[in-house]
């Protein structure tokens, strides 16, 4: 400090050799303080500049993530009005089939079929509109969460397949039709009561349709009562297994031979809980010796 006011170096010198240790190190204490003192000021204007950067980037996230639920309230809508014109194209062909089965007096399955594609239209269309990412709060979630289970998600609204997870943040992707989404354990619930149901009276409206010309003539002698599953998943062995009861109660057959297999029961078991809760079915049993044993099911329709 002397020596920038300007003071005479032989007299710095001279003072310096009458200080004492003392007043040496309070010398280097306070140079070292004005150090720090110069190093924290920096600091904190580097600290400013820092926490603008993350406003600025937070902003901007916010900005994007906005941006993203207002795409996918469009595509989720385009989606339902989507489904409410493929529905109604299968109500106007439901109104066709039932034409064609008034004339052979069979019109029970076409108009059940009609109420459900006609119900789950009107869901469809006070569905649109809404905002779809509100979710629903009061549905209680799922108490665990199993990778490849069916459950709704609150924030899409629809039931769907839980296909992976959970990720490192614990969130979980569901998927429904072309939509996924990954979500967190607290957005899925226990799926829809009737959504299986009104799923498989379409799945089933689609099947008759598509097949009636080869598989409905109205006699029985043309329908085949055995359907093979053996190979096929227990998704695709109840799909085709819904199908075949369709087709036989349309032929008017009294009872239908199943056939899944021994192996490991899975098979079986599915078969045996899909025809257990079936309105179409009265009884079954398994096979007994010369009709196949534990790998055939034998069922009686109503």
């Amino acid at each position: 400090i002397s020596q920038k006011l300007g003071l005479n170096r032989t007299i710095i010198r001279n003072a310096r050799s009458r200080l004492s240790d003392a007043g040496m190190h309070f010398e280097s204490a306070i140079k070292q303080i004005e150090q720090d003192r110069v190093k924290a000021a920096d600091l904190r204007y580097e600290l400013e500049l820092e926490k603008s950067t993350i406003e600025r980037t937070r902003e901007q996230l916010n900005q994007r993530a906005e941006k993203l639920r207002e795409k996918e309230t469009i595509v989720l809508n385009n989606v339902r009005e989507e489904a409410r014109r493929s529905l109604q194209k299968q109500l106007d062909a439901t109104e066709e089939l039932l034409a064609d089965l008034r004339q052979s007096g069979i019109k029970e399955d076409a108009e059940a079929l009609r109420h459900e594609l006609k119900r789950e239209l009107n869901e469809i269309e006070g569905e649109i509109g809404r905002d779809t990412l509100s979710g629903d709060s009061h549905i209680e979630p799922a108490a665990n969460v199993v990778v490849g289970n069916i459950y709704y998600c609150k924030t899409l609204k629809t039931d769907g397949k839980v296909d992976e997870g959970p990720d490192n943040q614990g969130r979980y992707l569901f998927k429904a039709g072309i939509l996924q989404l990954w979500v967190e354990p607290s957005d899925l619930a226990p799926p829809k009561s009737n959504a299986a149901e009104r799923r498989s009276a379409s799945r089933r409206h689609r099947q008759m349709q598509s097949d009636r010309s080869s598989h409905y003539t109205g006699k029985a002698s043309t329908f085949r009562a055995e359907i093979n599953l053996i190979g096929q998943t227990a998704d695709e062995a109840m799909i085709n297994l819904d199908h075949f009861l369709d087709n036989a109660v349309l032929a008017n057959v009294e009872s239908v031979r199943v056939v899944h297999g021994k192996g490991a029961g899975i098979l079986r078991s599915a078969v045996d809980r899909m025809l257990s809760s079936d309105k179409r079915i009265k009884s079954h049993r398994l096979g007994r010796y010369g009709e196949g044993d534990m790998g055939v099911t034998i069922a009686t329709l109503r």
